[in-house]
């Protein structure tokens, strides 16, 4: 996102208390959008400009001019200098393998941190309401730390069906799980990168 499911997302995650992470990706008409999610107190930050996998992971200058692009763009809107990133398909995907370990190097080195996820919620591949309400809650219980993927995009009216569902779920675990938002201090989950 931002997308046309934006505010839905913003209603709940208020009604329940709860600030998340979007990672963007920004168009010249998110502006809006962008400077609500930041009102509300949720974290911003970049997952890319294009969301084109060939043109992004062709080369290191290829990532970072799309990068660099998407995070003006939220500094425009926002005025948020977003230092966390996600990787387009995570960092782990079948466009990046000759690039990634370049780009991650590259990234460090100018002080960016990247979360990639151990909960799927399944919404990028059209999961269910059922689906969703039955993966997320139990896969965090399964772990002493989650970051749950959940997108927010055109066509993704499930997970908004399903947010205020999971997140009551996961408050009603009786290992009292905390909501934290992601930033540089948060140790990230990240894929084992191919060698």
């Amino acid at each position: 996102g931002p997308s046309e499911n934006t505010a839905d997302i913003l209603h709940y995650l208020e009604k329940n208390n709860v600030n998340a992470t979007f990672f963007v990706v920004p168009t010249e008409n998110s502006g809006e959008k962008l400077r609500k999610i930041a009102a509300a107190g949720h974290v911003i930050g970049i997952h890319s400009y294009t969301h084109q996998y060939k043109e992004i992971y062709a080369s290191v200058p290829a990532f970072l001019e799309d990068f660099y692009k998407a995070r003006e763009l939220v500094y425009k809107e926002t005025g948020i200098k977003s230092d966390i990133y996600r990787f387009p398909g995570g960092s782990v995907n079948d466009y990046n393998a000759a690039v990634i370990r370049d780009i991650v190097a590259e990234m460090e080195r100018r002080g960016f941190v990247y979360f990639d996820w151990n909960v799927d919620s399944g919404d990028a591949l059209n999961a269910t309401w059922k689906e969703m309400h039955a993966k997320v809650p139990a896969d965090v219980e399964n772990t002493n730390r989650a970051i749950v993927l959940m997108h927010d995009r055109i066509g993704g009216s499930n997970t908004v069906l399903v947010l205020d569902d999971v997140i009551k779920a996961i408050k009603l675990s009786n290992r009292n799980f905390k909501f934290k938002t992601l930033d540089k201090s948060v140790r990230p989950i990240q894929f084992k990168l191919p060698t």
